[in-house]
């Protein structure tokens, strides 16, 4: 089966087209391009400066396949850091603090207080890095729409949240009330995102936050959807953190506790990211598995979770891979 959907316009994105293929294991793959404010006219050449550099830097790295993130030479890291910026915000990572300004680029201000320069702002717009996080936030919120645009009430559990932008986002397009239950090992990040519902407009009521590592304490994890009943799990930039048997056993507590009708919502970074070696020696990412679809929905099997009712969203940009899984 293939299908293909026309142009859709959301508040903050364009879902320009999708093409639905039916894949032999029984998953549906949906091809998608996204487009947003970045990628007016305006801001064409800026685009076209970050990745003409992004490719340098990748051909690189490339000729030098033992040149690690922290050698005494490394030209790439070099580059990247040249802002003082990336420089502050590396003490962050792998955490919700930098994702947030991958997101919203816009976001002028860096956790510490001080303000995000020009060459940081351009590298979150336009790199691969800043495309991957943003395109895979769309791809969710336009199957949240479109599999909730009827709901009057939704309950919204989202593990490894970060800040909560992404899912607030996606969360103010639907029609009804939505409840949130925000989960991250990082205590910091909780307060920053109950400070950023408040700009949402969430009452506090719909909003709860909990610290907790999910897979070290997995029976608190159960215990919170057992009584939350969420109708949509996300978590979004976990998944290439976790090793396959604590994958397996996440999606596992999450889809046997699920409600009948929800939808999980989880990614994985895709060895075809355009500039994989960038992310890795130059931004010095640290922690992240890349994965094939295949292996993906291998541990999803693994898990028990349905194949036949998943779906693999594959945005243009090649970074991410979002899977959906209904109950």
């Amino acid at each position: 089966m293939t299908r293909q959907q026309s142009r859709q316009d959301f508040e903050y994105f364009t879902l320009v087209r999708t093409a639905w293929h039916a894949q032999p294991e029984g998953y549906t793959r949906i091809n998608a391009e996204f487009k947003d404010r970045f990628s007016r006219r305006r801001h064409g050449i800026e685009r076209v400066t970050i990745s003409a550099s992004g490719a340098i830097l990748a051909r690189y790295l490339g000729a030098r396949p033992d040149k690690k993130f922290d050698s005494r030479i490394n030209i790439a890291r070099n580059f990247v850091y040249m802002s003082p910026s990336m420089r502050a915000l590396y003490e962050y990572m792998p955490g919700g603090f930098v994702t947030y300004h991958a997101y919203d680029p816009d976001k002028k201000y860096m956790k510490n207080g001080k303000r995000l320069d020009m060459l940081a702002r351009s590298f979150f717009r336009h790199s691969y890095d800043g495309l991957g996080v943003r395109s895979r936030a769309y791809a969710m919120a336009w199957r949240v729409t479109t599999r909730y645009r009827d709901a009057t009430d939704v309950r919204w559990m989202s593990i490894a949240c970060g800040v909560g932008q992404a899912t607030f986002d996606a969360a103010r397009l639907l029609p009804g009330d939505v409840s949130h239950f925000l989960i991250d090992m990082d205590g910091d990040a909780l307060v920053s995102a109950r400070e950023l519902s408040e700009s949402y407009n969430i009452e506090a009521d719909r909003m709860q936050t909990e610290q907790l590592n999910v897979i070290t304490d997995n029976k608190r994890l159960v215990s919170r959807i057992r009584q939350f009943k969420p109708n949509i799990v996300d978590a979004m930039g976990l998944f290439e953190y976790l090793e396959s048997k604590d994958a397996s056993m996440l999606l596992r507590s999450i889809y046997e506790h699920l409600p009948v009708g929800g939808s999980i919502f989880f990614t994985n970074m895709l060895p075809s990211h355009p500039h994989l070696a960038v992310h890795r020696r130059g931004m010095g990412w640290p922690g992240v598995i890349v994965r094939e679809e295949r292996e993906v929905i291998e541990i999803c099997e693994q898990a028990g979770l349905p194949v036949g009712n998943t779906a693999v969203l594959r945005p243009s940009d090649g970074v991410y891979a979002v899977y959906e899984v209904l109950k």
